[in-house]
């Protein structure tokens, strides 16, 4: 079995929209963090510098968003069969020592694992045929199980580069309580 792997760049963006109304609406805020680039992580491996970091908040007791980007280093692997797309998570983001694993079939592109290994692991699955899928998140000893809906995915890999879209809708104990657009872009490092 043939396998590549290359160092990346690798650009999330999470766009989050709370779909659970507050019961004090009377509150709202605005908030932007951002980080300087070249922030140096203390995590050591695969993600030793963030390239940028940006967090938005809008809180105004209905539909609160979140708006999240950053960049970063990662690893791609391709196999005959399998893409995988490595990366640590953002600790500013209070996801410090996770890592981001995406994987997906070349021959089932529409079908997209997401697992994050650390210090709250989880799976999830975003499928595009079968919309609805139980997945696992866990928290110290304590584990629960949610419900990704998958609205679409869209996936443009193409041999050392591409974009990963999920939409999809998070649903616990058959209650939808936030709905998530996230966008990975990876591409050859240089030089």
């Amino acid at each position: 079995m043939k396998k590549i792997t290359i160092p990346v760049n690798v650009s999330v963006v999470s766009h989050m929209t709370d779909l659970i109304p507050d019961p004090a609406p009377e509150r709202r805020f605005d908030s932007v963090t951002e980080f300087a680039p070249g922030y140096e992580s203390n995590i050591t491996g695969v993600n030793d510098h963030f390239d940028f970091m940006r967090d938005s908040s809008t809180y105004s007791g209905e539909g609160d968003t979140d708006d999240i980007e950053f960049g970063t280093n990662g690893v791609l692997t391709v196999t005959d069969s399998t893409v995988e797309i490595r990366y640590r998570e953002n600790e500013q983001l209070g996801m410090s020592g996770i890592e981001s694993l995406l994987r997906f079939r070349k021959d089932s592109p529409g079908m997209i694992n997401l697992i994050r290994k650390g210090a709250s692991p989880t799976s999830m699955i975003f499928d595009g045929e079968i919309r609805r899928r139980l997945c696992t998140y866990s928290i110290g000893e304590a584990a629960f199980d949610f419900v990704i809906i998958t609205n679409s995915v869209t996936n443009e890999f193409s041999n050392d580069r591409g974009v990963i879209k999920l939409d999809y809708v998070i649903e616990i104990h058959g209650v939808e309580t936030e709905h998530n657009v996230y966008t990975l872009t990876f591409s050859p490092k240089e030089g």
